[in-house]
């Protein structure tokens, strides 16, 4: 009777014991199935006015309304960042094209651009004392550059321009940071520079121009370009990081001296020189021109002719497919995001016999696309 007893209690306790078990591999089986928060995407910027939009966004909370999980990092220029997003702390850069093509050659990285913010129309200069003037007149003259940048690009290409290359000048490798010390000191009769050391140089040193972005139309593009694998698996909230841009760009056309004021500590400039520069250095290039950019051949014309002379000059030497590094699907699908907001507000405007319903502007809305 109580051998009974025992294997009654004993299956009892067993039967408890699979449930639980049981139990917690379902439980486990549930959460394994849930979607994880990802961490935030980390995105370096770097002191240029065509990529301060997205500090402007950040401070007008259009990032957060956007849904964007990104972190911003600051640089003070933009050799640091490329140095960041070489050691696999950044996902990706706000840079040029000419960086786009030196972390395509970089071993293990494939960055994608994904968003043209704009083009440099003189932003990016080559800056001299007041004893030199013309480019012909730095041969074998200490030049200051920033290695592994934009810069080298412009000051191979004027260069080129006057029948000279890197060897018939005194090449110094110095951040931006440097530059003006070293130019001050005399140890440097020119620089390659761009805001806000070029606007310091030129108003309170004294540097004369002899070289300007201006003079070499769509060689320079300002993009944004991410890791491969984060444009594939995260490409919606990419793309609402550039609705944002864009909403911030919008701003700053309705708000031009506000947009200035809060844009201007980030660049460690002036309102004023950022309103000039937004009107005189630089050309935005709009949401609706991402097409023409990224698919067609605007932005691959300007990676070949950038390959061209990076090659000649011998600062690049694989051969590279440029159409690689160009992925338009997170600006398309902002593109179709834009869209359906403004067919929803205008289905939203009350006709003589009937009434709708307004949706915000800021309605998370997100179309599939073919």
């Amino acid at each position: 009777m109580l051998g009974s007893v025992w294997l009654i209690a004993y299956l009892s306790d067993l039967r408890y014991l699979l449930a639980v078990v049981l139990l917690v591999v379902v439980g486990l089986s549930i959460v394994g199935c849930l979607p994880t928060e990802q961490p935030p995407l980390r995105i370096g910027v770097s002191p240029w006015p065509g990529h301060a939009f997205v500090y402007l966004a950040q401070e007008l909370g259009y990032l957060q309304q956007e849904g964007c999980n990104i972190r911003l990092l600051s640089f003070t220029s933009l050799a640091d960042a490329q140095r960041a997003y070489f050691r696999n702390q950044l996902h990706g850069v706000y840079a040029t094209n000419i960086e786009l093509l030196q972390a395509s050659a970089f071993p293990g990285r494939q960055p994608h651009a994904i968003h043209v913010t704009d083009l440099s129309h003189g932003g990016d200069v080559i800056l001299a004392n007041d004893t030199i003037r013309s480019i012909a007149d730095l041969r074998g003259l200490s030049v200051g550059c920033e290695p592994g940048s934009v810069s080298m690009f412009v000051l191979a290409h004027a260069l080129a321009e006057h029948g000279m290359t890197l060897d018939d000048i005194n090449l110094v490798l110095c951040d931006q940071h440097e530059q003006r010390r070293q130019f001050v000191e005399g140890s440097l009769a020119a620089v390659v520079t761009y805001p806000p050391v070029s606007h310091t140089l030129r108003d309170e040193d004294g540097a004369n121009r002899l070289f300007c972005t201006r003079d070499m139309p769509g060689l320079v593009v300002n993009l944004l370009f991410v890791e491969a694998r984060e444009v594939q698996g995260r490409a919606e909230e990419l793309a609402a990081l550039i609705r944002a841009f864009n909403r911030a760009v919008a701003y700053a056309e309705q708000h031009p001296d506000e947009a200035a004021r809060i844009m201007a500590p980030h660049l460690r400039m002036t309102p004023e020189n950022v309103r000039h520069f937004l009107k005189h250095e630089m050309r935005l290039v709009t949401l609706a021109e991402q097409r023409a950019y990224l698919e067609e051949e605007q932005l691959k014309d300007a990676l070949l002719r950038s390959v061209a002379t990076l090659k000649r000059s011998g600062q690049f030497t694989q051969d590279l497919d440029v159409s690689s590094c160009l992925r338009p699907y997170p600006a398309q699908l902002a593109v179709a995001v834009n869209k359906a907001r403004q067919s929803c507000q205008l289905a939203s405007v009350p006709s003589a016999a009937t009434s709708t319903r307004t949706v915000p502007a800021d309605s998370p809305l997100t179309p599939s696309l073919p």
